[in-house]
């Protein structure tokens, strides 16, 4: 009865491992289709996406800041449709609505270095806060996936994508993001936990140091394996399609 309510509240998958666990995404986001439905038909999306930027904000309380309330969080507070799923949906939504404003930060190329040099600057503060909170708590893993910086730095990398050149036309920056934000993200998301068990499966059988350079770039490698993993899949699939 406690799986299930957990299944149900914080969208924990049931009758699966702990490598599967990255699948609370999946109904986290037919929750938040189903909510947005709703609030399209009553007329409450400003009300839904004033809740959902202020739950970005209790995520932090609750998730890897925890410790200025004094309790200890564990990744089911923050994993969920309530503190990940509505919050992020709603902050895709106010960029798209406000996208003609915010496409002004990027009329000019001067303002699109300046703005690519905050994002780098953002990844690298970003990288530094999770190392701090690392610290401080003395864990490996962090309770939740998401910090401070992480709303800003979504915004600019977002905006980036919808970056139009002088005739109204994407720019190649921003339809190689977007295309593959739609062809591969989702499948990088899903794949990735198996990718990590085979390359700690290999590294266990090759006795790889946990000093050594493959091992610091591990994120790095899982990414791209995940991401030709899906690039190799989806061809198959378009083939089987076409019947080719």
């Amino acid at each position: 009865m406690r799986e299930a309510a957990k299944m149900v509240l914080a969208n924990k998958p049931l009758f699966v491992g702990d490598n599967a666990g990255h699948l609370w995404y999946l109904s986290a986001l037919i929750y938040v289709y189903v909510l947005f439905n709703f609030a399209y038909q009553f007329q409450q999306v400003k009300l839904i996406s004033f809740i959902g930027i202020m739950l970005i904000f209790l995520s932090f309380l609750i998730g890897n800041y925890s410790w200025i309330l004094g309790i200890e969080s564990t990744g089911i507070w923050t994993r969920n449709f309530l503190m990940t799923g509505i919050p992020y949906f709603c902050l895709g939504l106010m960029i798209w609505n406000n996208r003609l404003y915010l496409l002004n930060c990027y009329k000019e190329k001067r303002q699109v270095i300046f703005w690519g040099t905050v994002v780098l600057f953002l990844v690298g503060l970003n990288i530094a806060e999770k190392f701090y909170l690392a610290h401080r708590s003395g864990l490996n893993k962090l309770p939740s996936d998401t910090y401070l910086i992480t709303p800003i730095l979504s915004l600019f990398l977002l905006v980036l994508t919808l970056k139009k050149d002088k005739y109204g036309v994407r720019t190649n920056l921003g339809k190689r993001l977007s295309v593959m934000g739609k062809q591969v993200s989702t499948g990088i998301y899903l794949m990735h936990p198996l990718i990590i068990n085979i390359l700690i499966i290999i590294m266990h059988k090759i006795k790889l140091s946990h000093q050594s350079i493959a091992f610091r770039l591990f994120p790095i490698i899982v990414w791209g394996l995940a991401m030709i993993s899906v690039f190799i899949l989806n061809n198959i699939k378009a083939k089987i399609a076409s019947g080719k």
